[in-house]
């Protein structure tokens, strides 16, 4: 059963205020995060990639994660982290991959350090010269 009701002045106010409160945090995270670039000329981008767990990526200085590089762009991370000999993780589509395999929730070591991130976008293909293909490519500082 679906019941409306309609909001008192009470809370069309807390909701009001709610989302200028939000829009109020986001400028300030975009104001942080240029602001980052310009102070220090880069962001200091820190990766933690574990087979089970999956990826976290964010500049240790300010709020910018892969978001700033391009939206929802987690899935467009790539790049190739020897963690010792024999034995390198993987940034495929989204997942991490050790030595070139899915994991399955097989492995424990992991990797986290400074990176570089650099998006890589190239136009055009043989099929259709209209496609875009765009992707970040990440390499260990």
């Amino acid at each position: 059963m679906i019941s409306l009701r309609i909001l008192d002045d009470e809370e069309i106010a807390e909701q009001d205020a709610a989302w200028e409160r939000r829009a109020w945090y986001e400028a300030l995270d975009c104001l942080l995060q240029e602001q980052c670039v310009d102070d220090h000329g880069a962001h200091d981008w820190w990766l933690e990639l574990d087979p089970d767990d999956g990826t976290t990526f964010h500049c240790l200085r300010c709020p910018a994660d892969v978001d700033y590089i391009w939206p929802d762009g987690i899935d467009m991370l790539t790049g190739d982290f020897e963690v010792f000999p024999g034995y390198v993780l993987r940034l495929h589509t989204g997942s991490v991959q050790v030595n070139g395999c899915e994991t399955y929730g097989l492995f424990t070591y992991g990797w986290r350090g400074h990176v570089t991130a650099q998006l890589v976008v190239e136009r055009g293909g043989y099929w259709n010269p209209e496609d875009i293909d765009a992707w970040i490519e990440l390499e260990a500082a």
